[in-house]
């Protein structure tokens, strides 16, 4: 197998190469030329590791001639996982990266000799509002999203659905909240659920001396929403195991992503205030147009407000059966080590 991964030094990138790199002949990861440098250090255990400098944002990926044509005759896999993840980001950025991005990739897959699979790594956020059962053949679902990025997943994965395959297998994953790693806990950034460990830290040492006085500590979200994490060595693990099989599908095949078991909104904030010692009680407040003025007022971002009230449930049908095959990893197994380095890179950080 020969491999072009696309955002492989990222956070769940860098975990994918290293879990592919050891069971494949090669892998060619496309990399600007500011990181190279950073890329080669990164990959320096493995001989069949291969750069290719460019970017997705480039038509043929690539502006190096020579390049472009050796991968078109030999890369017969391709795993698209670059993107631009930032809720907070503008739709410019994350329209070029990630819906036009998918567009230069596609068109470079289009023109491979010897393609035989095609990977994408999109997200469970394009479900948007959904609210109810949404199975992993669902996409269009009449939901509306509450961030630039969520929009342009979902736009990305339509992408991928509508692509003119020529016989080229489709796999896509979407992947939940993705955190630190399993055993480690280790988190590179403040992201996701971590926004609301910097909330807490504040609380801890009395940054905001009214929530810390606080017996009750009104909060918007919803007690029963899920909030569906995976650590991201799990989710390397689970994506490169889809990448590595051979089994061969009819149609795309999608898989969401995340630990089994994974807990309530209630459950999670319940979880981590007692990691950080905190004796506060999270009173659910509903669902107003004041939220988004309360997490100004909290220092939350107003983006994840969607995640906090959300009420969809997510089948992982054909995760579980053709990816884990019917392995079960849950909420339970990693969330001690979870919140363990999150009160300790908090405390200190």
């Amino acid at each position: 197998m020969k491999i072009l991964i696309t955002g492989g030094t990222g956070f769940l990138g860098k975990f994918l190469v290293h879990e592919l790199a050891p069971k494949v002949e090669k892998i060619y990861i496309l990399v600007r030329s500011k990181s190279l440098n950073a890329a080669r250090k990164m990959f320096d255990d493995f001989n069949n590791v291969e750069f290719i400098i460019g970017n997705i944002r480039l038509p043929d990926l690539t502006d190096d001639e020579d390049q472009h044509k050796m991968l078109l005759e030999n890369v017969d896999t391709i795993l698209h996982a670059a993107a631009f993840y930032d809720i907070k980001g503008s739709y410019a950025d994350s329209f070029l990266q990630n819906v036009m991005g998918t567009q230069n990739v596609l068109y470079f897959a289009s023109t491979c000799k010897n393609l035989k699979t095609l990977h994408y790594i999109s997200t469970i956020a394009v479900s948007g509002d959904y609210q109810g059962i949404f199975t992993e053949d669902m996409l269009e679902a009449k939901q509306s999203f509450y961030n630039h990025y969520s929009k342009t997943k979902y736009d990305a994965e339509l992408l991928v659905r509508n692509w003119n395959s020529n016989n080229v297998q489709c796999k896509i994953y979407r992947p939940g909240i993705i955190v630190g790693h399993s055993e480690t806990g280790e988190m590179e950034k403040v992201d996701g659920p971590y926004f609301f460990f910097s909330l807490l830290k504040d609380i801890e040492k009395s940054r905001n001396p009214l929530l810390s006085l606080m017996k009750f500590f009104p909060l918007p979200y919803d007690p029963k929403a899920v909030i569906p994490l995976i650590p991201v060595d799990w989710a390397a693990e689970s994506i490169a195991k889809g990448v590595l099989q051979n089994k061969i599908i009819e149609d795309i095949s999608s898989y969401h992503v995340f630990a089994h078991e994974s807990p309530s909104a209630q459950e999670f904030i319940n979880d981590a205030l007692r990691a950080f010692g905190i004796k506060t009680h999270p009173i659910p407040l509903p669902k107003t147009r004041l939220n988004p003025l309360i997490m100004d007022k909290v220092k939350l971002p107003r983006e994840i407000l969607s995640y906090m009230y959300s009420r969809t449930i997510f089948d992982q049908k054909y995760f579980d059966k053709d990816v884990l095959e019917n392995e079960k990893r849950t909420y339970f197994d990693f969330k001690d080590s979870f919140f363990e380095y999150a009160a300790k890179r908090m405390k200190y950080s």
